[in-house]
C-alpha cells in the first residue's frame, strides 16, 4: 500500500477536500500529530508531508479536512466526499451538515512571492511553528536552501475549533494558507 505523505507534493496539484467520515492513520505517513478535546468535540490533526488532515468528531458527526494532491485523492476515494476545491488564488467555502448541527467555514489563499520575501516569511512562520502548534520540515525536499514545511495551529473554544495552516513550497516561492472554523450549532 502507498502511504500518503511520502512523496514531495507540488503546489500546482493541491486540493482541499472535505469528507463526512474519518480516515485510518495507516493510509498516511504522519510526521506530526496532536489530539484536541473541546467541551463538545474531539479532533485529530496530522501533518502528512506538505499537507494536513483534521478530523473533527462530535456526537456521531464526523468531518475531515484534507489537503492532498490529485494523485493522492485516488487513495481516499469519493465515498462521503462533500467538497473538493483546487488550491488556487483566494477562495472561501461553507458547508453545513446534519441539518445545520455543524457548520464548516474555510478560506484559503495561495501566494507566489519574490525569493527574498518568501525566505523572510519562511523563516518567520517556521519560528512561530516551533512555538505553537504542529510543525514539520522536509529537508529531503530542500530547494533554494530552504526545506518545504507544514505548520498547523488550532484554537479551541467550547463549541468550535479554529484551524490555521501554512504550507511552504520554496522551489516555487509559494505559501498556501488555510483557515477553517468548525462550529457546532
Amino acid at each position: 500500500m502507498t502511504l500518503m505523505g511520502l512523496q514531495q507534493q507540488r503546489l500546482a496539484d493541491l486540493h482541499l477536500l472535505l469528507y463526512s467520515r474519518p480516515f485510518h492513520p495507516e493510509l498516511f505517513q504522519i510526521y506530526a500529530a496532536e489530539q484536541y478535546r473541546g467541551a463538545a468535540y474531539e479532533a485529530d490533526v496530522w501533518i502528512i508531508g506538505c499537507s494536513h488532515v483534521v478530523t473533527f468528531s462530535a456526537g456521531g458527526i464526523v468531518l475531515t479536512e484534507i489537503t492532498a494532491t490529485s494523485a493522492q485523492t485516488h487513495l481516499l476515494g469519493d465515498r462521503r466526499l462533500l467538497q473538493r476545491w483546487r488550491l488556487r488564488g483566494e477562495h472561501t467555502c461553507r458547508q453545513t451538515l446534519e441539518n445545520g448541527r455543524l457548520v464548516y467555514l474555510a478560506g484559503f489563499q495561495v501566494e507566489t512571492l519574490s525569493e527574498h520575501l518568501y525566505g523572510k516569511l519562511h523563516e518567520e512562520l517556521v519560528a512561530e511553528g516551533r512555538r505553537k502548534g504542529l510543525l514539520a520540515q522536509f529537508s529531503q525536499w530542500e530547494s533554494n536552501g530552504l526545506p518545504p514545511f507544514a505548520w498547523v495551529s488550532c484554537d479551541l473554544n467550547a463549541r468550535d475549533m479554529h484551524i490555521t495552516s501554512y504550507h511552504g513550497f520554496p522551489d516555487e516561492h509559494c505559501l498556501v494558507k488555510t483557515q477553517s472554523i468548525i462550529e457546532l450549532a
